[in-house]
């Protein structure tokens, strides 16, 4: 992904220019999602047994399949 979007940024109108305020946005948008996930996860932590573990991983891992598929498809 990451290969891809340095790629795209190259693409833009204005040929990386604005190269480091992307890949701070970037940043920023991909450490709300961890604080997000993180939370999410504490608060549902306690509830969880030890079966719906590997079910919450694939369904994790299913999802970044999907968004790399979207993503090379458009």
């Amino acid at each position: 992904m990451t290969g891809y979007y340095y790629g795209l940024i190259g693409k833009l109108p204005l040929k990386g220019e604005l190269k480091v305020e992307s890949v701070v946005v970037r940043e920023f948008f991909l450490n709300v999602g961890r604080v997000i996930s993180i939370f999410c996860l504490i608060s549902i932590g306690g509830e969880l047994d030890g079966g719906w573990i590997p079910w919450i991983l694939i369904a994790a891992s299913l999802t970044q399949v999907a968004l790399v598929w979207s993503v090379k498809k458009s």
